[in-house]
């Protein structure tokens, strides 16, 4: 079974980041972790997106200074993006109960990364079969089978 090349939405529908405060934050205020813990991005736009409220601790906006705990819910909410264009078509191969085999094309990329998240092979895969675990991934630079149980 072919998937069509789809024209792709550029912009995904954002993503959010969840994690469990652990020991390791614990007396650091969220603005020091954030800095620390995700070095991708600076203290001002960590800053930036504290006070938009993107931020939450514990199901409430967070501000800079507010004081971790272990066990508490921190949660950045990422905006949607613009995601690079690439191919999303594919085709299923084989499908059984233990097994799905799909063909993945050049230039789309297997799992999320990098600026990608809904033009991914496994986003695509689940929207029809939400079961599926990727086994292995290949480069977005490669196509090639992917199988997933």
């Amino acid at each position: 079974m072919s998937v069509p090349w789809e024209d792709p939405l550029t912009v995904n529908a954002g993503f959010e980041y969840q994690e469990k405060v652990g020991p390791e934050a614990a007396g650091r205020t969220v603005l020091a972790w954030l800095v620390r813990r995700y070095p991708h991005s600076t203290e001002a736009a960590w800053r930036e997106r504290i006070a938009t409220g993107e931020v939450r601790l514990d199901g409430e906006v967070a501000l800079a200074m507010d004081v971790l705990r272990p066990g508490q819910s921190l949660v950045w909410r990422r905006p949607p993006w613009e995601e690079p264009v690439v191919p999303l078509g594919f085709a299923i191969l084989h499908r059984d109960e233990h097994l799905l085999a799909v063909a993945k094309p050049r230039g789309l990329p297997s799992v999320p990364n990098g600026g990608f998240l809904e033009h991914t092979l496994l986003f695509r895969v689940r929207r029809l079969h939400p079961e599926a675990v990727p086994m292995h991934r290949l480069g977005r630079g490669t196509s090639g089978l992917v199988t997933s149980r």
